[in-house]
Order: structure tokens, then sequence, then C-alpha cells
């Protein structure tokens, strides 16, 4: 396949939520999922095999941008239209443009980025032609964002660690809901909320909030505030830190949760990290945190990036 992507360059303000909590070592592994989606690659899907971080709790996607090999973070959180590098363009064979992107970290840090575009972009066996690159001072090695995500049809299927694209004018629709609501997972909506984020309604201790679907976060994160609201107090644990994408680190804690819903439908209850939470006060108070891997991921979830649907395993 050899889509063609195009974005204009504009100067846009984004909330970028790539968490890494440092406590963490390992990712855990989640129950085998019911269910293969690798028929979707008859209806003109590719597909790329998600590769666990060797330390944390996080999943890359292996690709290569013009022939430059590269593992990018799988990260719904990130909100830049499209692939974003923490290293230079001349390295990448990339003359960057004018026009910057300006971000915020959840430690509230304001980031840039230059732009660019790759003549060639393969992952998996997807080969996407004149893609949009970004480049920043970040940690890590680069980041699969949502506007890329989202304008290849993706779908994320975290239990079998599995990511499906389909490129616009490629292949067609498909209808996840009939097959994994029949052998019981749930199916809920999510939304795109300012910032570019992937939202949900949730209720914590039986306090109705919104949180951010966001496999780039390796645990889930409550604002500090919000868990007062929600009385998830903190374990008053030492030596726990979150570092956001610039590398910035702020003391956090642990808490646990009573009940957890995502739409009305509980799940197991999980472990948040407690800390500031910058988009917490860029959107008054609506947005409490991010559901991360340990959530989505533990609970066999699927996002559908183009139907804005999230399935998961219901708690029994």
């Amino acid at each position: 396949m050899n889509p063609i992507f195009r974005a204009p360059i504009k100067r846009r303000f984004t909330i970028l939520l790539c968490l890494a909590i440092t406590s963490l070592s390992a990712v855990r592994a989640a129950t085998k999922s019911p269910i293969s989606l690798d028929v979707l690659q008859r209806d003109g899907y590719g597909s790329v095999k998600l590769v666990k971080g060797w330390r944390n709790n996080t999943l890359f996607v292996p690709a290569e941008i013009n022939g430059r090999k590269i593992d990018l973070l799988l990260d719904t959180g990130w909100g830049s239209e499209g692939i974003t590098v923490g290293g230079d363009p001349s390295e990448f064979h990339i003359v960057p443009e004018k026009g910057v992107e300006t971000g915020v970290t959840p430690n509230g840090i304001r980031i840039q980025t230059r732009q660019g575009t790759a003549q060639s972009v393969v992952m998996g066996n997807v080969h996407v032609e004149n893609a949009r690159i970004y480049f920043g001072r970040f940690t890590g090695s680069g980041f699969l964002s949502q506007g890329f995500l989202k304008r290849s049809n993706a779908i994320i299927d975290l239990a079998n660690l599995r990511l499906y694209l389909r490129p616009v004018g490629a292949g067609r629709r498909v209808n996840l809901s009939p097959a994994l609501t029949s052998i019981g997972m749930a199916e809920v909506p999510f939304h795109d909320a300012p910032g570019r984020n992937f939202v949900v309604n949730v209720e914590v201790n039986g306090v109705p909030a919104q949180m951010a679907l966001d496999t780039g976060a390796q645990a889930s994160v409550l604002d500090v505030r919000f868990a007062k609201i929600a009385r998830a107090k903190g374990w008053g644990r030492r030596n726990v830190y979150e570092t956001d994408a610039t590398g910035v680190s702020r003391s956090a804690d642990l808490a646990g949760t009573k009940t957890f819903k995502i739409e009305g439908i509980p799940i197991r209850t999980p472990t948040v990290f407690v800390g500031r939470f910058a988009p917490y006060d860029l959107t008054h108070g609506k947005m409490v945190g991010v559901l991360g891997l340990d959530v989505i991921g533990l609970n066999w979830g699927i996002m559908d990036i183009a139907q804005q649907r999230f399935y998961f395993a219901r708690a029994h």
C-alpha cells in the first residue's frame, strides 16, 4: 500500500500526555484474548506487531523513516498531527520547514517542535509516503501520535499486541461491535477533547469525571485535587516519581480505588498514581487524569480510532 498523507503547517497548542512512571519495572502480560483481528487485513488494513519495552510498561512500533530504523512509542495521548521524533532532522534526511507546534506536558512544561516531510515511512507491511514528521527535544526515540493514528483509521489490539492501519482511500470500514460484544466485551464511546485527547467518562469511587485513554502512559494517573474529591487517599509512598516527555520528574504517590467504572461499566479497581496533572487546570477540572496501559492493556483493551469505540473486559 502506498497512501499519501498530507498535513498543513500551522501553529497549534496541544496537550501532550505522554507519561513515564519510574517506579514500574516491567510490562505485565494480559490474559490471552479470545479473539484475533487479523481478518482485518482482508479489508485493506496493514498489520504491525507491537514490541514491549525492555524495562518499563511501554509498547513500541518498529518503523523506518527514510530508511532509518526507529522505535516509536505507541501513544494515543500525544497530540501531534504526525510522527514525532526526538532527534535531528538531518539524521532522517529531512529538511525542516517553517512553523512550530507548541505543547504542554502533564508536568506543565511547554515544548516546541519543528516540522518536515519524510518521503517514506514503513511500519510492518504498511508503507506511507510524504508523512509529516515533527522534531523536538524529548526523552526516548519518538512517538506515534494520535493524529497519525486517526488518519490511518487505526485499530489497536493491546491483548494481542497488534496495530492495524488503514490509510485514507484504502480498503473499507469495519464494524467490530458484533464480534466483540458477542463474546461479552464491553463497548463504550470516546470522543475528542480540547488538546486532542481521546476522552471517556469514568466514575472513581462513585465520583463522575473524564479521563484520557493514553497508551503512552505506563500507569493510570489522577490529579491530586480530584483524588481528594473522590477520596482516593494516597498511601504516603516515597521515591515515586512521574517523568514526562521532556525528562522532567515530579514526586507522586500511590492510591487505591474502591470502585472504578468506565461509562458506568465496572472494571477491576486499579491502583493509580496521584500527582499534579497540568491538563486538570487547562480543562478547568473536567479532565482529571489518564487511563494508562495498566487499565487499557490488562482489560483486553481494543481501541477503534476511526469509529471512536473502546472495547474492554467487564469486571466479574
